[in-house]
């Protein structure tokens, strides 16, 4: 039972994962094409926002993948990689939530 466990939940952090960097991706490419659009005209400063958003909403989904992945954990190694890399999306979500509202 707990093998079948670890297999379902591997499965769901790498589908969280997934979605977290192709909502990334998506933002990325729209706000490229609308900037390219617009003849690379960058005074209105929307672009930025608007994958600023794109990227804390993929952070939200790779960050949940992190935090399930705490339950399948090996060793303490693992667990202080994991920790490292938690910090440092909660700190870049943080940043951007920041740059997003101070707009």
């Amino acid at each position: 039972m707990e093998l079948l466990l670890e297999k379902i939940m591997s499965i769901v952090v790498i589908i969280l994962e997934l979605i977290g960097v192709l909502i990334i991706l998506q933002g990325a490419i729209i706000t490229t094409i609308k900037y390219i659009k617009s003849k690379l005209n960058y005074k209105d400063g929307s672009y930025g926002i608007e994958l600023a958003k794109a990227m804390a909403l993929g952070l939200q989904y790779l960050l949940a993948a992190e935090i399930l992945s705490t339950l399948i954990i090996g060793s303490l190694k693992d667990f202080w990689l994991l920790a490292g890399i938690t910090i440092l999306r909660i700190i870049i979500g943080l940043v951007l939530h920041w740059e997003i509202s101070h707009e």
